[in-house]
């Protein structure tokens, strides 16, 4: 694992405060999926209310099977179900070919039956993960699928974005919500519940508009369980002799203590994922000298699968430093390349400050604040950047271009957070997010939405999994 921490300007004038950026870096090495990967234990909740009737369900069962043909011996799966009540229709087993049987069989017979108890079957399935007795190697999920409008049990969002979260314990949830806004066959999906529901639960978040993107998106999910580097990561920043770190960039929830320091938690990276993490700082004056010094220590803690099939703690520390230097002599600009990665934590930090407004009904205000950061990305000569901010500003014009835009809208901040991470995207979205972050996925993403999308029957990609001894 790579780990960087660099301010945007190596020298700075010593006679005066300085408010460079702190830019953390993780970067995962490549790993050979095919060969090895993580054990999983992967339970689906599947929604079985009326508004999931036809084309949605019919997709979830496909997206389904294909799953348990990828899952190998050492893999863990089970199916809950859920609708005005909860189903436990497959309690959670190691994958056998009988075991496969029975998942199939019970996807076969999902039945649309109710009204839509989410949190039930939400909480259901994370307690039945959180039961069973597995080593700390596998990685633990829950996937799930519905059009995301609560009738049942607990139906304010807060309430369940805060249950799920103090109840998932060690696993992970993502959100596959489907259908857009508006009513039709496809109406009825919440996408920014859905979406602060797969941050809740630590997982990823797919918007599904159609049924055609239901097993890209399963695929991606899938791939990316496969490709986990890294789990667990805690990542430290402490501040040294009266600087500090003034404002939060990257959309990543963090705690400050009594002394500055910073702590912020990442669940896990996949295989050849780089992630960044933009702060603003303010430093005090310094005194000029020959060379660099330490203004913030860096650390990062995570855990990661051994050959062995063990997981292993590491840690990794590294510091941000800079030359104080007499005024006239100090770097001007930031390097082309971290000032890329910055103006990326603009755009989508702008992105929430403007939904905010938005929300109020301050459209113009809205506005206002994407174009305000469009310019100065133009002035540093970021066009990319400046082409992004563009496009999300004109989305948030007035009441219906807010509206209408919500998949594009929901796209570019999950995609905002973490490129990986976003399983399904709007077409317009994923092209304003290949244009400024490049690559959505590995080699296991790509393979495996590929293999989910196609129509011909393929055996499973055979694997070597850990034993089941810890």
């Amino acid at each position: 694992m790579e780990f960087l921490a660099q301010l945007s300007h190596e020298t700075l004038d010593h006679s005066r405060s300085n408010t460079p950026h702190l830019v953390l870096t993780l970067k995962a090495p490549a790993l050979d999926w095919i060969k090895k990967r993580p054990s999983l234990c992967v339970v689906p909740a599947v929604d079985l209310s009326g508004s999931m009737r036809g084309d949605k369900l019919e997709y979830a069962r496909k997206s389904l099977h294909k799953l348990v043909d990828q899952l190998q011996p050492g893999d863990v799966t089970g199916l809950v179900a859920f609708e005005s009540r909860v189903h436990l229709l497959v309690q959670p087993a190691e994958v056998t070919a009988a075991h496969k049987s029975r998942m199939k069989d019970a996807i076969n017979r999902l039945k649309i039956m109710g009204g839509t108890d989410l949190c039930g079957g939400a909480l259901q399935a994370l307690e039945v993960v959180k039961g069973l007795d597995l080593p700390a190697k596998f990685i633990k999920r829950v996937i799930l699928f519905t059009d995301g409008q609560p009738t049942d049990g607990v139906t304010n969002p807060d309430q369940i974005l805060s249950l799920v979260e103090s109840n998932r314990g060690s696993v992970t949830l993502s959100a596959f919500g489907y259908g857009a806004i508006g009513g039709g066959t496809w109406g009825g999906c919440d996408p920014e519940f859905m979406e602060n529901l797969s941050q809740r639960g630590q997982g990823n978040y797919a918007f599904i508009q159609d049924p055609d993107s239901a097993l890209t998106a399963f695929g991606r999910e899938l791939g990316g369980l496969m490709s986990t580097y890294a789990q667990d990561l805690l990542v430290t920043i402490e501040p040294l002799n009266g600087h500090r770190v003034s404002k939060v960039l990257t959309d990543v929830p963090v705690d400050r203590n009594a002394l500055g320091e910073i702590e912020f938690k990442v669940s896990d990276i996949m295989s050849e994922e780089t992630r960044h993490f933009v702060f603003e700082t303010e430093l005090i004056p310094g005194k000029s000298g020959p060379r660099a010094v330490n203004l913030f220590n860096v650390r990062l803690v995570y855990s990661a699968l051994t050959d062995k099939g063990t997981r292993e703690t590491k840690t990794l520390e590294t510091k941000a430093k800079a030359q104080f230097v007499n005024p006239g002599e100090e770097q001007k600009d930031p390097s082309k390349a971290l000032d890329e990665i910055i103006a990326l934590a603009q755009v989508f930090r702008a992105q929430i400050e403007a939904e905010e407004q938005a929300k109020k009904g301050n459209y113009v205000g809205a506005v206002e604040t994407m174009s305000v950061v469009s310019k100065g990305f133009q002035q540093r000569g970021l066009m990319a950047a400046n082409k992004v901010a563009q496009n999300i500003g004109t989305r948030l014009g007035d009441a219906n271009l807010y509206a209408s835009n919500t998949s594009y809208l929901r796209s570019m901040s999950s995609g905002g957070r973490r490129s990986y991470g976003l399983n399904s995207a709007d077409a317009e979205a994923q092209g304003d997010l290949e244009m400024i972050l490049g690559s959505l996925g590995n080699d296991a993403i790509n393979t495996m939405s590929a293999e989910f999308a196609s129509n011909e029957p393929k055996p499973s990609l055979k694997v070597d999994i850990p034993n089941k001894s810890d």
